[in-house]
């Protein structure tokens, strides 16, 4: 579901033309938010499979991921969300990196500290840390539950 949602999102996405600091969505139910530290990765909220919002991460200065790569790697290991340490997921699609909390109470983590806090800031390596304002993110979390739940 999420490679299927990333995909056809990085296909339509003209990542250049977004704001800092401002969630955009782009396309039902996907939005992205620009960094305001950093650049080329982005902060993603969707719906999961479940019908939970999932929050994650999205590059398209690949580190990792050589050009044109599609890999998985469930044991990325920990990047650091907020100071704190966070084990990952990353999946590379057509050499643009994917970063998802690998475990639940790592996506509870996740999700908190956006929700809570602003800015949230995530640390992928040296020269690799990014900061989100999530000021609006509480709205966009109500809207993606309203389209989970529609009356």
């Amino acid at each position: 579901m999420i490679r299927k949602l990333i995909a056809s999102t990085l296909i339509a996405a003209p990542m250049t033309a977004m704001a800092q600091g401002a969630w955009i969505e782009m396309r039902p139910g996907v939005f992205f938010n620009a960094p305001q530290v950093g650049a080329d990765t982005y902060m993603v909220a969707s719906l999961s499979s479940q019908g939970e919002v999932s929050n994650f991460f999205v590059s398209f200065d690949p580190f990792y991921c050589y050009p044109g790569e599609s890999s998985y790697n469930d044991d990325f290991g920990a990047v650091r969300i907020n100071g704190e340490p966070v084990l990952m997921i990353l999946a590379c699609m057509n050499g643009n990196e994917i970063y998802k909390a690998q475990t639940g109470l790592g996506q509870r983590f996740l999700n908190d500290a956006i929700e809570e806090g602003d800015p949230a800031s995530i640390n992928l390596g040296p020269g690799r840390e990014f900061t989100y304002s999530t000021e609006d993110y509480r709205a966009i979390r109500l809207k993606l539950l309203d389209a989970a739940d529609p009356m």
